[in-house]
């Protein structure tokens, strides 16, 4: 499910899924995000974006729930540079991820 705010550049969202990650039980990962996103000139976009991950049905204790920012640049509609950071990637206490990629059409 995904809205725009009109023309604003503000977007919402969100996602579900059925998962099985084995012995951790979990059997629903819902994900919502918030962003916004602004064309620079004629050829340059910047969006960037806040997720939350959540996990249903862990067994007692567990917490696989994290958030996620990503940043993305895109020139020409053939070139993406995105960064991202993820707080505590899929519920490991201390596993803080960073990454960046390219990626073009």
């Amino acid at each position: 499910v995904d809205y725009n705010f009109g023309d604003s550049g503000f977007y919402v969202g969100g996602w579900a899924s059925g998962v099985d990650f084995g012995a951790l039980e979990t059997n629903v990962e819902l994900d919502a995000y918030v962003g916004y996103t602004v064309d620079a000139g004629e050829n340059v976009n910047f969006d960037a974006k806040l997720l939350r991950y959540n996990y249903f049905g862990t067994i007692s204790g567990e917490n696989l729930d994290y958030n996620e920012f990503i940043g993305a640049v895109s020139v020409n509609d053939m070139l993406t540079f995105t960064v991202g950071y993820a707080n505590k990637y899929f519920g490991a206490d201390g596993e803080k991820q960073l990454y960046a990629g390219i990626a073009g059409n």
